[in-house]
């Protein structure tokens, strides 16, 4: 309870902060751009030009628009991009989860470790580089081909989750520039890139997917069959920003709005049709999409804001292609009210997408998010709909060739097949 107060007060400590700062930037520019206006002053070039066509006190408001809203933005997002977020993404650091043989973890320590995330943030002005500060997981593969998961995340919080990790016990972490396979080198190298989002708005949920299938098994199997000996290499990661606490209501209430205005266009809608009022399949299809609505809000949980990177590499165009629609398919175990879909524009009711991430317009957004670490405006999702993705490999899992724990050796091979005397027995 004291956290939460603490949590409160600082987001109101921030808000009082910002309006404060907005109140001195728009006293301080009225006294200095309106000073030339002044009765006592002539304008003077393009001023008195847009004087003698505009009325003063539209020029004013277009002068004062720009000077303390447009100007200002525009200076403070060149700062953030070109300075602030690239030096937050300097100091990301990655590393492989190897988990030990036995591991098996419960589902209340994944709720725990999903909700220690949220510790991973600034928690003072935070919106000044949060592109930067999301938590990744990613999956990939080693040299030899088996499936590895790593995570990575700003440096500055390897204490949050060194406290978030005590959950997984016997979880071991390592450099992952030891495990990561060198770049295929003597090969043409096509490149294709793929960026998921839910299909429908944020207020559909994800299918619930049960606790003792595992969601991680199908991207196993899709790793499994990267040939790296002739230069395939196929990666996914998930970018996760907290919801802060104290802006996890608003964000909430937000969905809830926006369920509460298609409801009543839908109820508007059937009213107009002779009959439709009491149509049972509307009926039937507002209850499903109600319990979806108090599945996802209904409870206190943990709120992100999900991006998800898909890049393969291949020697020719279909195998990457391939390996990019197996990970595409992977993501249906997911479909349910909301499901997965790629980036772009769909045509032909979805069978087609134009302007999708390896286009020419979204290509370079893809890489340079790829490349740096950054997050953009990712969806909300909560920590139910991602609990398959939050925890390593289990005990369970039908996947012998996993990266687990420990140092895999070759047997020696001078070693006798036919036995050896050691002695003999008196």
């Amino acid at each position: 309870m004291l956290k939460q107060q603490q949590s409160n007060g600082q987001g109101s400590g921030q808000l009082v902060l910002g309006e404060v700062l907005t109140a001195l930037m728009v006293l301080g520019g009225i006294l200095l751009f309106l000073g030339p206006l002044r009765p006592g002053n002539s304008p003077q070039g393009a001023t008195a030009a847009l004087s003698r066509t505009v009325a003063p006190w539209a020029l004013r408001g277009f002068l004062v628009l720009l000077a303390f809203v447009v100007l200002p933005y525009g200076l403070l997002e060149a700062f953030r991009w070109l300075w602030l977020i690239p030096r937050m993404a300097r100091e990301r650091v990655a590393y492989a989860v190897l988990p030990p043989a036995d591991f098996a973890p419960s589902a209340e320590a994944i709720a725990a470790f999903t909700a220690d995330l949220l510790g991973m943030r600034r928690r003072v002005l935070a919106w000044l580089d949060r592109e930067a500060t999301a938590f990744c997981v990613g999956l990939t593969t080693t040299p030899d081909g088996r499936p590895l998961m790593y995570w990575e995340f700003p440096k500055r919080f390897e204490k949050e989750l060194t406290g978030a990790r005590s959950f997984y016990p016997g979880l071991q972490l390592l450099p992952l520039a030891e495990l990561l396979p060198a770049p295929p080198e003597g090969c043409r190298a096509i490149v294709r890139r793929l960026e998921l989002r839910p299909g429908r708005p944020e207020r559909f949920p994800l299918q619930s997917i049960a606790g003792e299938i595992d969601g991680l098994q199908a991207f196993a199997g899709v790793l499994g069959t990267v040939r790296m000996e002739a230069g395939q290499r196929l990666e996914q990661r998930l970018y996760l920003l907290p919801v802060p606490p104290p802006l996890l209501g608003r964000v909430r209430r937000g969905l809830l709005g926006a369920a509460r205005t298609q409801e009543f266009g839908d109820l508007l809608a059937s009213v107009q049709s002779i009959g439709d009022r009491f149509n049972p399949a509307e009926a039937v299809e507002r209850r499903i999409e109600r319990q979806g609505l108090w599945a996802k809000l209904g409870k206190a949980e943990p709120m992100f804001r999900a991006q998800i990177l898909i890049r393969a590499q291949a020697g020719d165009r279909d195998a990457a292609g391939g390996l990019v629609k197996a990970v595409f398919g992977a993501w249906e175990q997911w479909a349910g009210q909301n499901y997965m879909r790629s980036v772009g524009w769909p045509v032909l009711g979805g069978l087609a997408i134009l302007f999708g991430s390896n286009s020419i317009l979204r290509r370079t957004w893809f890489d340079y998010r790829w490349h740096e670490g950054v997050c953009g405006q990712g969806k909300a999702l909560t920590a139910w709909e991602l609990w398959p993705l939050m925890k390593p490999w289990r005990k369970g899992q039908a996947a012998a060739a996993m990266r687990r724990e420990g140092i895999d050796l070759p047997p020696p091979g001078d070693l006798p097949w036919q036995g050896k005397v050691i002695g003999y027995v008196g």
